[in-house]
């Protein structure tokens, strides 16, 4: 655990703590989005926690970390690594659901420690559903909290609005890994108390990692979009029968390929455990004069290499995600949870590859090595160029919305600006009588100090309380809203003040709210209540000030 020993920093810029899950799929996305924040958000600090079992499994990459992105642990009750029930579908689950409340419990223990010894905290952010624990303690330290969603929107909607009892695990707003333009329909789809921000392709290229090494060497040697690359992610395994099929299909095939076996275990009753490398040892020597099957890769390293020319992939979000920055065409062989959706995005949406058909044999669901190269066929050559040309449309895509202007960079800005703003309150302890007085006084003074004529067609963006304003029309009123917010409590008081265009008073309020998410919600709320109260008083056009920036910069 790590401390800032001047607190007058704490006072000044934002301080962010990351919590993630301890699986690659998580912790990349998390990772990179960290590095991302300190990096572009001057004076940010960022905590990054993961459990002790990820470092000790070397899952995380410091390469190119910036020096205000601090490393931290907690414990999810398994230091040395989780390992599963070998014997029956129900013992896995079991181990499965006692890891989770073992992972609550001690990561709730370890936790708090970091907060209490690092404070104070901005923001945290944590990645899925799987640590709800993380927000509720996130609420205990009256500390604004934010989901990192790091599949597609579009399963984001699916949980929403068909599965009961997350309410508490999300958040108002939430991070998403993916650009704005890849699914502006699942985006329009999400409830408005929701507020999705989407700042993907959360990737990074690694150079750490062993670059250069005999993969590199013999993909140079193959002509451009010829090699077929296979992999199936860290946790899919399998079924011995699977993989029979697939090392027909590539033998078959004959086309040059490069496949990542990791030391992943195929289970099954009848013969207990088996490595996948295991399973493939009598098909070696046909598949070694063909491709090359390594135990692991720089895969993004790899997708962007000039001989990529098909991905044969199980759809995990991470690997979806790069295939389409990197503008590779895909065969999706998906194998469980959210791998199917986005195979169908793949397939039907984006429309950068073909999805495999499966066949059930008796218990089991296989795809047999005669659909598997009918689908590497279509992507290679059937629908080849088709496929490759939208895929490219995709990575230029993607490439412009992280440069600085861009939809993710600006949205991330976004989201810095409104903790930034928050920081102004930070320092302020008030009573709640003392915070609705504040609101009122600050109201009173912008609108004593603003002349009260003001053009119908200028933009709050353009409005400045010490900038005078031409004539008001005789229709219109002006409203000032103003808010106070104390980060102790997260008590909240929103003042607001209506005029007429000869600066007659129409109406003013105040209301307060025990919990108040930061300090422009509170902004926020401030302009809401004046709307309202001016629509009920049947004013017709308003004229609508407020003095938070970040505010301004949402609604304009």
């Amino acid at each position: 655990m790590n401390n800032d020993s001047d607190p007058s920093k704490s006072l000044t810029r934002p301080h962010f703590l990351f919590v993630t899950f301890g699986a690659q799929g998580h912790i990349n996305p998390s990772l990179e989005l960290a590095k991302r924040l300190a990096v572009t958000i001057t004076g940010a600090r960022v905590t990054f926690a993961a459990p002790i079992s990820a470092y000790n499994r070397n899952m995380l990459s410091k390469e190119n970390s910036p020096e205000t992105l601090i490393f931290a642990t907690y414990s999810d009750g398994h230091d040395g690594g989780f390992k599963s029930s070998t014997s029956s579908d129900k013992s896995r689950q079991d181990a499965a659901g006692q890891y989770m409340s073992e992972m609550r419990q001690r990561g709730i223990e370890t936790l708090t420690e970091l907060i209490e010894d690092n404070r104070p905290f901005t923001c945290v952010v944590y990645t899925m559903i799987l640590l709800t624990w993380v927000a509720e303690l996130a609420r205990e330290f009256h500390i604004p909290s934010a989901l990192l969603w790091i599949q597609p929107v579009t399963i984001f909607s699916i949980f929403y609005h068909y599965f009961n009892g997350y309410a508490d695990a999300i958040s108002e707003m939430v991070i998403n890994n993916n650009p704005s333009e890849l699914e502006q329909e699942a985006l329009s789809m999400v409830l408005d108390n929701i507020n999705i921000v989407p700042v993907g392709p959360l990737i990074t290229s690694r150079t750490d990692s062993g670059a250069d090494g005999e993969y590199d060497e013999w993909l140079d040697t193959k002509i451009d979009s010829s090699v077929v690359y296979i992999s199936f992610g860290t946790l899919a395994v399998l079924s011995k029968k699977q993989l029979v099929e697939l090392c027909k299909a590539l033998i078959q095939s004959r086309r040059p390929f490069l496949w990542v076996i990791t030391d992943k275990s195929y289970r099954s009753k009848e013969d207990g455990e088996e490595k996948e490398e295991e399973v493939i040892s009598s098909f070696r020597e046909e598949l070694d004069e063909i491709g090359m099957v390594v135990s692991w890769c720089d895969q993004f390293r790899v997708l962007k290499h000039r001989s990529i020319g098909c991905f044969v992939t199980h759809c995990g979000w991470n690997s979806s995600l790069e295939s389409l920055v990197a503008g590779v065409p895909v065969v999706a062989f998906p194998q469980w949870t959210d791998q199917m959706t986005n195979a169908k995005l793949l397939e039907e949406c984006w429309r950068t590859g073909v999805r495999v058909v499966e066949k059930k044999e008796g218990e089991e669901v296989v795809v047999e090595s005669g659909e598997i190269r009918r689908c590497i066929e279509e992507v290679m050559e059937e629908k080849g160029e088709e496929y490759r040309r939208n895929a490219a449309r995709w990575r230029d895509l993607a490439a412009g919305t992280v440069r600085e202007g861009g939809s993710s960079f600006n949205h991330l800005k976004a989201f810095a600006d409104e903790h930034m703003n928050q920081l102004v309150f930070e320092d302020k302890s008030f009573s709640e009588t003392e915070v609705l007085g504040k609101a009122i006084k600050h109201a009173r003074e912008w609108q004593d100090s603003t002349t009260k004529a003001v053009p119908p067609s200028i933009s709050p963006r353009d409005c400045s309380a010490s900038v005078p304003q031409t004539q008001q029309p005789e229709t219109s009123a002006c409203c000032f809203s103003d808010a106070t917010w104390n980060s102790a409590s997260c008590a909240g008081g929103m003042g607001w003040i209506c005029s007429d265009s000869a600066g007659a008073t129409l109406l003013q309020g105040s209301s307060s709210c025990s919990i108040v998410a930061s300090a422009i919600v509170a902004e926020a709320l401030a302009l809401k209540a004046a709307i309202k109260a001016a629509i009920s008083h049947n004013i017709k056009d308003l004229i609508c000030f407020s003095d938070s920036k970040g505010l301004i910069n949402l609604i304009t």
